[in-house]
């Protein structure tokens, strides 16, 4: 993977490498000609401003545009809804925990059943808007057509793994950890290689010896992002993490993730790890003595089902709320 411009390519050997830059600065082309045994190739680039002064073929168009409409039909398809903006933009995935990290490695235990989950930052691609959410929101968000991968690996690489994740924090990486079924905090006085304090898998503190059952993309299983340590047995492949993002949302039809300080960062205020939730701004009740959910929805003309509905990821018995709690109101 590389951002390389190779106006007109670059030999190694008898081998032509092409590449054509990024973010479509470049269309690259590559000219094969086959004169019986002799095999040449010859690359160049077009540049926007050729590509600019190049007529439009009718027929390509329209070949486009019949893709583009049957593709909206489903794009289009909506398929839940959440009460306020899911956390995709780069400056966040790639330096801390997200709502919509949690949402991505929520659906990931969900398909697979794994210990713990554990994504990469720069594999989500954007935020969602609060309302109604289409498949080609999900997309938009996870765009590489990646699918979950279940490992078999200790501990001590779960460890290793947030480590190299977190080694350039608080710097913008892509491989920056967004997790599921784990919380770890990174101590910043400690050298980078030693900052994952205060790992807990399953809501046990880890052990570095044990075998636990690792749910990631298959670009990070394979070692990209420089997870090398992953790049070992498969025990099992699921649904593309895409499709498993949108099962996870329409099962629910409303969901309400938030921050779970899974990823913490130790500093001077720091007293230990914490499984409180911080509840993104809102529409937000904080849970008094004496408090039902039912009580508390005809308190705000609602029904008891659709404030849990809103907070069934925080809440997980309807009969039991707890004096502090904060719930989203519909």
């Amino acid at each position: 993977h590389s951002h390389t411009t190779l106006p007109e390519g670059m030999m190694v050997g008898d081998t032509l490498i092409a590449s054509a830059g990024s973010y479509d600065k470049n269309l690259g082309v590559v000219t094969v000609t086959v004169d019986g045994d002799n095999v040449t190739a010859v690359a160049s680039l077009i540049t926007k401003d050729d590509a600019a002064e190049t007529e439009e073929d009718p027929g390509v168009v329209a070949i486009i545009s019949g893709i583009e409409e049957a593709h909206e039909a489903i794009l289009s398809e909506e398929v839940g809804r959440v009460p306020f903006e899911l956390v995709g933009e780069r400056a966040f995935v790639r330096t801390g925990e997200t709502n919509l990290g949690n949402l991505i490695t929520n659906a990931m235990l969900e398909e697979t059943g794994a210990d713990c989950a554990l994504t990469n930052g720069g594999g989500i691609r954007a935020s969602i808007d609060p309302g109604y959410i289409t498949k080609g929101e999900i997309i938009t968000v996870l765009p590489f057509g990646n699918y979950i991968i279940t490992k078999d690996v200790t501990g001590a690489i779960i460890k290793e793994a947030l480590e190299h994740g977190t080694s350039a924090y608080p710097n913008a990486e892509g491989m920056f950890p967004h997790v599921a079924g784990m919380c770890f905090t990174i101590d910043v006085s400690r050298p980078v290689g030693d900052r994952i304090v205060d790992l807990m898998i399953g809501g046990e503190p880890v052990d570095l010896a044990a075998s636990y059952i690792l749910a990631t993309n298959d670009f990070m299983a394979a070692g990209g992002d420089g997870y090398d340590m992953l790049n070992v047995e498969t025990v099992n492949e699921f649904d593309a993490l895409d499709e498993a993002v949108i099962s996870y949302i329409m099962v629910r039809e409303v969901i309400a993730p938030t921050k779970a300080n899974r990823v913490m960062v130790k500093d001077s205020g720091y007293t230990g790890p914490s499984t409180e939730p911080v509840v993104p701004s809102g529409d937000i009740y904080v849970v008094v003595a004496g408090d039902t959910l039912s009580a508390i929805a005809i308190a705000n003309g609602t029904t008891w089902q659709a404030i849990y509905e809103l907070n069934m990821d925080t809440v997980a018995d309807p009969n039991m709320i707890y004096i502090g709690d904060q719930l989203l109101m519909p």
